[in-house]
């Protein structure tokens, strides 16, 4: 294996892991014009960096690549969203991690 592919799957497996111990809303509000980056947040989840059981950023090499592998074409504004997204997604993930210890 390539050392990037390697490294995509450690963290694929070791976000499922933490993903795991939550269990996920039944249903929540998406606004139309968010609907793109709520898909790819989706499509990428897994390219988190952790750093031991802290959520500690997202993997922007992984995203580029992922984005120039697969064709997606996307603007600068979406882009910001999908960060944004990242953000709260790990402040969410560490807080709760931080009340269970």
């Amino acid at each position: 294996l390539h050392v990037r592919s390697r490294r995509q799957r450690q963290m694929c497996i070791r976000d499922r892991q933490h993903l795991s111990r939550f269990k996920p809303d039944d249903t929540f509000d998406v606004l139309e014009e968010n609907w793109s980056t709520v898909e790819w947040f989706l499509e990428v989840a897994n390219m988190l960096i952790w750093v031991g059981d802290y959520c500690a950023r997202l993997d922007v090499m992984s995203i580029k690549a992922d984005a120039e592998l697969s064709e997606r074409e996307f603007s600068a504004e979406q882009y910001s969203k999908l960060k944004i997204m990242f953000a709260e997604y790990c402040s969410a993930i560490n807080s709760k991690l931080a009340k269970r210890k």
